[in-house]
């Protein structure tokens, strides 16, 4: 499951619409369903928006049928976390 199907997953399972997540980003329905379609390539800073939008644990994309990528990268992925962590406080 690639980025797009989790948060198309978890903006259907908070019962928003296409139109709804548009407007929240500030953007034109047509982009987001360019997005969901795999037509256009998500904008990062729509990314970290969406991640505290839908709630969605940073954690939830560095995962792999369920599984952390790799053990032996846990201290660059809690750096990392922290970071996207960090950029959803400004938004």
């Amino acid at each position: 499951m690639n980025e797009i199907e989790i948060i198309k997953q978890y903006r259907k399972k908070h019962h928003i619409t296409q139109r709804d997540l548009s407007i929240k980003l500030n953007q034109d329905i047509n982009y987001w369903q360019r997005v969901e379609s795999n037509k256009q390539e998500l904008k990062y800073s729509d990314f970290v928006k969406i991640i505290k939008i839908l709630r969605i644990p940073v954690e939830y994309f560095f995962k792999i049928d369920g599984t952390l990528i790799s053990t032996e990268d846990k201290e660059e992925l809690i750096s990392i976390k922290e970071k996207i962590e960090n950029l959803t406080k400004k938004f």
